[in-house]
């Protein structure tokens, strides 16, 4: 897919979520200033953050405890920061009547993964009836299952709003204080999360090739379909499965076999993106916790509303490294070929989210007390935007919650679209140098 940065597409990008989140900042302080339940300033733009970056965190406790506007100004900044902000500008544009200019279509392309300009309209159309129909769908599932359980209509309509948004756009923000644990022994509850998380987790321009796929307008799918749609399926159960073993007796401990396999599953899906959990992770394993920050730190598909190093960077550094010990010289996917370009820029993103952690957790450890390693899970659900917590957010200093902040902030605008909007691009060289050997390993 091609990116479009001669007119500093990335900078507007970076501006765009910022901008939303220093409004929303000031939105939620107002809010529950006025709803008698205040909150430091740190907390509201941590809240906020959180919610534009799709992470899930908070620092005040259950969300259910902040007044119901601030809760509402929450569910809008998810949705927003779901589809993406120059998504949801463009699409204020179209109900006013404007028309998209070429550098507006520039901005959209490069954030939604668009092939062409030209496409972006017909793109942006189908994410958001897309998003509409599928948040819908969720909304009245878990609204039928509400009602049947026994829950007021009125409480029954919000929160399934409020859930299907938040799991649809990788939200993490649940209306009950265990997030989901109530529901550990449920099948319709976490199923309809686990649809909602794995398609807005497979990325916008992946639904769209399906679409025209099941449609007959292409009589195949690209190379990119099919590496995401492996690897989602490769990750979802192979993850499970790992769950299910190391956590038969521990963190499932009391539960139905059955609830066994269908936790683990959900545990699965949801680490990759979803930030909701259906079993406490203080009664975790080391090696399920292990296990969790791995997904998190690989996430979703690119162009999707999940977070992390994504499917195909692993993938490809995966195939490079196949490639590199079978000796071969081009790297070779359903007889294509991947460009050296794509594999240095999957190294070169690799190499800034390793190294970013390392930073992060360093800073963490010397302005925190807690547990290293619930400061490493905190730091890599943060950068990737997962959103599932140890449990230590809410005690974090000030200068801890800046340091989460700027991982979420990091993690969701994207770490090579935010480096690209602080630097210029370098021109290409004119001149070609000579080949020099470096021993490495």
């Amino acid at each position: 897919m091609r990116t479009y940065s001669s007119v500093g597409v990335e900078k507007y990008i970076t501006l765009g979520f910022l901008s939303l989140i220093m409004a929303g900042t000031l939105l939620l302080w107002t809010s529950c200033f006025i709803g008698d339940a205040a909150i430091e300033p740190i907390d509201a733009l941590f809240l906020s953050a959180s919610a534009v970056c799709v992470t899930g965190f908070s620092p005040v406790g259950p969300i259910s405890e902040l007044p119901q506007a601030a809760r509402i100004i929450l569910l809008v900044l998810v949705q927003l920061g779901g589809v993406g902000i120059m998504g949801a500008a463009t699409l204020l544009a179209f109900m006013t009547g404007h028309r998209l200019q070429l550098r507006q279509r520039l901005f959209i392309a490069t954030e939604m993964g668009a092939d062409s300009p030209t496409r972006v309209q017909g793109l942006l159309k189908f994410v958001v009836i897309f998003t509409a129909l599928f948040e819908l769908a969720g909304a009245l599932a878990l609204y039928a299952k509400f009602i049947k359980d026994g829950m007021r209509p009125g409480d029954a309509i919000y929160d399934s709003i409020f859930l299907s948004v938040n799991a649809f756009c990788s939200g993490g923000f649940s209306p009950y204080p265990d997030s989901l644990s109530r529901f550990d022994s449920s099948i319709a509850v976490p199923a309809v999360f686990m649809v909602l998380m794995m398609i807005g987790g497979i990325g916008f321009p992946l639904m769209s090739e399906l679409r025209d796929r099941f449609l007959g307008r292409i009589s195949f799918l690209s190379p990119y379909a099919k590496i995401v749609l492996i690897s989602t399926a490769a990750f979802t159960l192979c993850g499970s499965a790992f769950y299910a073993i190391v956590e038969w007796n521990s963190a499932f401990s009391g539960l139905p076999g059955w609830a066994k396999f269908w936790n683990a599953l959900f545990t699965s899906v949801s680490a990759r993106g979803g930030g909701f959990h259906t079993i406490d992770y203080s009664r975790w394993s080391a090696e399920g916790l292990m296990a969790t920050i791995f997904l998190m730190f690989i996430g979703g598909a690119p162009f999707s509303t999940a977070g992390g190093l994504k499917v195909t960077t692993f993938a490809i550094l995966l195939l490079a490294a196949i490639s590199e010990l079978k000796q071969e010289e081009d790297i070779i996917v359903y007889c294509r070929r991947i460009p050296y370009t794509t594999v240095r820029r999957a190294l070169a993103l690799a190499f800034i989210h390793i190294i970013t952690l390392f930073i992060a957790v360093g800073a963490l450890s010397k302005l925190e007390s807690f547990p290293f390693g619930s400061l490493v899970f905190e730091a890599v659900s943060a950068l990737g935007t997962s959103g599932l917590s140890s449990g230590i957010s809410e005690n974090l200093t000030g200068a801890g919650k800046i340091v989460i902040v700027l991982l979420m902030f990091w993690g969701r605008v994207g770490i090579l679209t935010f480096s690209y909007s602080l630097v210029t691009r370098e021109q290409q060289r004119k001149v070609s140098f000579p080949d020099t050997n470096i021993p490495i390993g």
